[in-house]
């Protein structure tokens, strides 16, 4: 009898959970698919027939979060680089619009859900994914915006030190 169940590497209580757990660490993947979820007959998101939605969401929302995860790296690499005086790779102001939102997004998705459910929060695991998922999106997008601003004061910094020596 070969099943799904037995390749796992995790029982299959906790299966659930992990496919959870990787949909919210990917959130804002599922955030792109949502407009073709909206304009479908019955509201769901597309998945194959022969796979859960929950198994294709935690498989396709990664792929569609890749470009948020590159922006977060870009932002703590320019951050990290900051801390020498360096530039780094420089944050454009597109990203940092899209870091500004994808923060205030979290913010309010936990603050929200904070402050509606405070009961759900430890009974209800999905409500808990939740909350968690947008802190984390609240501290990696609000990255960009922090780094673009520094990036700024240095370059401002540096033009007015390269005109006082001149």
């Amino acid at each position: 009898m070969s099943t799904l169940v037995h390749v796992l590497p995790v029982p299959w209580s906790s299966y659930d959970y992990t496919l959870r757990i990787i949909r919210m660490l990917n959130l804002p993947g599922g955030l792109l698919q949502l407009p073709i979820t909206l304009f479908r007959e019955n509201k769901v998101d597309w998945h194959p027939a022969w796979m859960s939605g929950m198994l294709w969401a935690a498989i396709s929302w990664p792929v569609l979060a890749l470009v948020f995860w590159w922006m977060a790296g870009r932002a703590v690499d320019a951050l990290v680089a900051l801390k020498s005086s360096q530039p780094g790779p420089r944050i454009t102001l597109i990203e940092a619009i899209v870091g500004g939102v994808l923060m205030l997004g979290g913010v309010v998705t936990v603050a929200g859900l904070a402050a509606d459910r405070p009961a759900d929060i430890y009974s209800n695991a999905t409500t808990g994914f939740v909350i968690a998922a947008g802190g984390l999106w609240a501290v990696l997008g609000g990255t960009s915006v922090v780094a673009r601003f520094r990036q700024w004061r240095l370059r401002r910094t540096l033009g007015k030190s390269a005109v006082g020596a001149a």
